[in-house]
């Protein structure tokens, strides 16, 4: 087996072995994925950048990096989705909608009359 990185998968399935993302870059593993009764090779395996760094993540032994690295990830795969769904657009969409969220945004709270001086009781 030889990998390597590639910016986007060059046979089929061209998309990420676990996830099923299309956003890269990528580690093409150079395996294919094959029936085990019939031999015939069903694709490519590749493995997106951010399914690698959460797999990696699973060896780490501290309990907060790993989860914070666990909820990173998960917010980077679901941003990867968003583009697979939105496509190049994603920036434009965001912009919009930051702008829209700031026009509409909530009036600040009243005080809560339990706090003192700022500071909760």
């Amino acid at each position: 087996m030889e990998a390597r990185i590639v910016e986007g998968p060059e046979e089929y399935p061209a998309v990420d072995y676990l996830t099923g993302s299309a956003v890269g870059p990528f580690i093409d593993t150079g395996v294919y994925a094959v029936n085990r009764e019939t031999g015939r090779r069903f694709g490519r395996i590749y493995l997106s950048e951010s399914t690698v760094r959460y797999l990696n993540s699973l060896f780490d032994a501290d309990p907060v990096a790993q989860a914070e690295r666990r909820n990173r990830d998960y917010a980077e795969g679901v941003l990867d989705g968003t583009r697979d769904v939105i496509g190049p657009d994603l920036v434009r969409v965001a912009d919009s909608l930051r702008r829209f969220l700031d026009r509409v945004a909530p009036v600040e709270p009243p005080e809560d009359p339990e706090q003192s001086d700022g500071v909760a009781v």
